[in-house]
């Protein structure tokens, strides 16, 4: 399912005009010949710094406003000032944190916008004091996406949850979480049913430890004699399917929400380690980090018909991986006992070694 985001957002003057810093009682801040109205967080010690005109003692017109809060958080307003208030949408900038495009009361977003943050969440939608509030859509950082209502920041109302590796759930969300009466429908099999209690949590071993397998470089680094652990995984990284103890296997099928109860997921014939060794090649000869996130479509003969990227990465190291992947040949899912299409979920932690 393809998700467009439309970042022309209505401007509602209205509900993004600040208090009138002229009005008594009002904080301003900045200088006494050009003044900025209410900000939210307020700046440290008062101090803001204004880029733009003046006029009557406010900034006024396009420009750039920058503060930084109590909590060291720096932030960088651009917007269309009026008598020193935000008028219209503007684009706020939290540090490190978020990116926001939209309406804004008091330097808040406030009214119809759009938010990408540091952890790779992403919504456009309604907002009330930064929280998500009305109708939007949530995509979240492994491609699931949510569209529908809110209320104090949570899924709230009649809504629809879409994953990414299949499946999903319709109807009346409260509290962030699906009626009982909701109606999922599975991955891979299509199958309807109410919604029922499903995997969120990660499978421990039965002395309650988490799962913890690697595979050491074939050669250890110059100096030492210790083979470095270059990988690492909650599953036996050479173990194929049917290899896999039954509490590896629901690690496995923890990442799927929508999977039926007796149903499995594809998975690489020669178990991960194989392809996860690629992919860590790969990275370390384009020096990239962070999380790799594919989603790989496998078919019902157990072979790649396409890969999906979730989120960003260098589109260098996307490129072999995916091709990595569409030659891996795959165990294809089963739906209640015969072979069916559904989705493969890559993920690998791409880290640095050091020579």
């Amino acid at each position: 399912m393809k998700i467009t985001l439309f970042l022309g957002l209505t401007l509602c003057a209205g509900a993004a005009l600040a208090q009138d810093p002229a009005a008594a009682g009002t904080p301003t801040y900045g200088a006494a010949d050009c003044k900025v109205g209410k900000l939210l967080p307020p700046p440290a010690g008062g101090a803001v710094q204004w880029r733009g005109n003046c006029k009557d003692g406010f900034a006024d017109g396009p420009g750039v406003l920058e503060w930084t809060t109590k909590d060291g958080t720096a932030l960088r307003l651009e917007a269309a000032f009026a008598r020193g208030a935000v008028v219209g949408e503007g684009k706020l900038r939290a540090g490190g944190r978020f990116d926001y495009i939209g309406t804004l009361v008091n330097g808040m977003p406030d009214g119809e916008g759009y938010l990408k943050f540091a952890d790779g969440h992403r919504y456009e939608g309604g907002i009330r004091h930064m929280q998500r509030e009305g109708q939007g859509t949530l995509i979240y950082p492994n491609g699931d996406v949510y569209q529908g209502g809110f209320h104090d920041n949570k899924l709230s109302g009649t809504g629809r949850l879409t994953f990414a590796l299949g499946g999903k759930i319709e109807g009346e969300f409260k509290d962030g979480k699906p009626d009982a009466k909701a109606k999922i429908t599975y991955a891979g099999s299509g199958r309807e049913a109410e919604f029922g209690n499903l995997r969120h949590e990660r499978a421990q071993e039965e002395d309650g430890k988490p799962l913890a397998f690697q595979i050491r470089e074939d050669e250890p680094h110059l100096g030492t004699l210790l083979r470095k652990a270059t990988i690492k995984s909650s599953v036996p990284l050479t173990s194929n399917w049917k290899a896999l103890s039954e509490a590896q296997k629901d690690v496995v099928r923890s990442h799927y929400p929508a999977l039926e109860e007796g149903d499995e997921p594809p998975f690489p014939v020669r178990g991960e380690g194989e392809l996860l060794k690629v992919l860590h090649a790969v990275g370390n000869r384009y020096n990239a980090t962070g999380m790799l996130r594919l989603n790989v479509l496998v078919g019902a003969d157990g072979k790649a018909k396409q890969v999906a990227r979730v989120g960003d990465f260098d589109q260098d190291v996307v490129r072999y991986a995916a091709s990595a992947a569409m030659v891996q040949e795959y165990k294809p899912a089963l739906c209640h006992g015969a072979p069916c299409e559904m989705m493969y979920a890559l993920r690998v932690n791409l880290v640095r070694q050091m020579p």
